[in-house]
């Protein structure tokens, strides 16, 4: 199972040392794409908890606070900046998040499809992981550049529309005034 641990490790050991410097690098939001330096959840610590750790933290509160005001409290002070983005600002690069909900701006997503399509194809029942492994490897290297320039293109489009969409909105917005 691919997790954060994983995904970090896989990121400093594989991907980083081939980056060129001052890369940026574009994920999408998957949960391990987005694990935060400080990994607390407020909402299930104690009120005792809470008080102690915005004590620590030098930040103050007054005694009466209900729990809610609490956790809101802490919330506002966590430092919820992944730790993919930390280690990739250290080394010079920056990371981009795509939109939530839009895939169709993801190249990665539309490339995968080419590449689980051909790669299904040549698969049978028994198939081992080594072999499913070496097909996907061999999808992803044959996949032409005419391919790539295709799904540049169809993303180009959606991106298109979505501007227009939203200069539209704007125009509504400013003649409703």
């Amino acid at each position: 199972m691919f997790n954060g641990p994983h995904f970090q490790e896989w990121f400093k050991e594989k991907l980083q040392p081939s980056l060129p410097r001052k890369s940026v690098i574009i994920l999408d939001r998957a949960t391990y794409h987005r694990v935060p330096k400080e990994q607390l959840m407020p909402s299930l610590m104690k009120k005792q908890e809470l008080q102690e750790w915005l004590q620590n933290q030098g930040i103050s509160y007054n005694e009466d606070w209900l729990k809610p005001l609490l956790v809101k409290e802490m919330r506002r002070h966590i430092d919820e900046t992944p730790i993919i983005e930390i280690i990739a600002n250290k080394a010079g690069h920056k990371v981009l998040f795509l939109p939530v909900h839009h895939p169709e701006l993801n190249p990665i997503e539309l490339v995968w499809a080419v590449v689980k399509n051909e790669c299904g194809r040549l698969l049978k029942k028994g198939t081992k992981f080594g072999d499913v492994k070496s097909r996907l490897e061999d999808s992803f290297v044959n996949i032409k550049q005419s391919t790539i320039e295709g799904i540049y293109q169809k993303i180009l489009a959606f991106e298109e529309k979505y501007w227009e969409s939203d200069l539209e909105l704007d125009s509504l917005t400013i003649s409703a005034d």
